[in-house]
């Protein structure tokens, strides 16, 4: 299963909102791989558009891997 934590601060403080995709694999190999194909390209294109729709707006992510 992949999970995604989302913070709604820079410094990551407090409890994250978790999102689970509803997809089982195998391997977490295969998690990971399903990760980086298809979740981190959508939260990269999300907040992208976030920055330019709100003037000032940070988005900070870790990539795994």
């Amino acid at each position: 299963m992949v999970i995604v934590h989302t913070w709604d601060n820079i410094s990551c403080e407090g409890e994250p909102e978790e999102w689970c995709a509803p997809d089982i694999f195998p391997t977490e190999d295969a998690a990971l791989q399903y990760y980086k194909t298809y979740i981190r390209p959508s939260l990269q294109r999300l907040m992208l558009e976030i920055q330019k729709e709100q003037n000032g707006t940070q988005c900070i992510y870790r990539e795994l891997e």
